[in-house]
């Protein structure tokens, strides 16, 4: 009801005191990882799930999704290494996402392109991929790369919206 009223903090307020009494409760790891994650509460998500991952609160079935939220919190802090630290070596495509924008970030374009083109040879046309696979090609100058990526994708799903304004986005640039 907090999050839906649009009080986010009296919300997350509410699920960070609960976390003693959810124990590893599988629903309510599931609410508050994707909460925390849609309203992008960066800080209380380092807060709640370092806390989780310390006192091992976490059921098995949520630890991953919630490494994957904690290390990308962290990416939005600017804490690069501690996001790759907690992102490891997991093949995740989410991960391997977070990875390749901490790789731009630290000034390795060419690293982040060869995971995101690696990542789209294996998932060709992935909706999280494409759209960052453009932006770094068109960044980097490569608008050529951008719009044939883009073109690809738009026509393999002229329905998809994302898809499509990706690939306005890019023939625009």
């Amino acid at each position: 009801l907090l999050f839906q009223a649009n009080d986010v903090t009296q919300a997350v307020s509410t699920l960070e005191a609960g976390v003693e009494f959810a124990g590893q409760n599988d629903a309510f790891w599931t609410k508050m990882v994707s909460f925390l994650q849609y309203y992008q509460a960066d800080q209380p998500t380092i807060r709640i799930l370092q806390r989780a991952l310390d006192e091992n609160l976490l059921p098995e079935l949520q630890r991953a999704n919630a490494l994957t939220a904690l290390a990308k919190a962290l990416y939005h802090q600017a804490d690069f290494e501690a996001a790759l630290k907690i992102l490891g070596n997991d093949p995740s495509i989410s991960n391997r996402i977070i990875r390749s924008q901490v790789y731009w970030d630290q000034g390795l374009e060419s690293l982040a392109i060869q995971h995101l083109e690696s990542l789209n040879r294996m998932f060709p046309n992935q909706r999280e991929v494409v759209p960052l696979l453009t932006r770094f090609y068109t960044d980097s100058g490569d608008t050529e790369k951008a719009i044939q990526i883009s073109k690809i994708a738009y026509l393999k799903n002229p329905y998809s919206i994302g898809a499509s304004v990706n690939y306005f986005r890019a023939i625009g640039a």
